[in-house]
């Protein structure tokens, strides 16, 4: 006699928590990028240039900093 696995749908109310879980982890990263950018924003050319950046770098560093 064989026994056969049935795959069962995670119940609906973990597939809430979970996408819940993934919006707040979504809203947390863009808090960061915020952040990041308003930091940077606030420095002047010559801070920027420093750090090997221009003010054109800065929404791009903001983002990958996230990573």
């Amino acid at each position: 006699m064989s026994t056969a696995t049935l795959a069962l749908p995670r119940p609906r109310r973990l597939r809430v928590f979970e996408f819940l879980a993934n919006v707040i982890a979504g809203m947390q990263d863009g808090l960061r990028i915020s952040r990041r950018y308003h930091e940077l924003a606030a420095m002047t050319d010559a801070e920027l240039a420093g750090l090997g950046l221009t003010r054109q770098d800065i929404a791009r560093v903001a983002i990958q900093s996230a990573d």
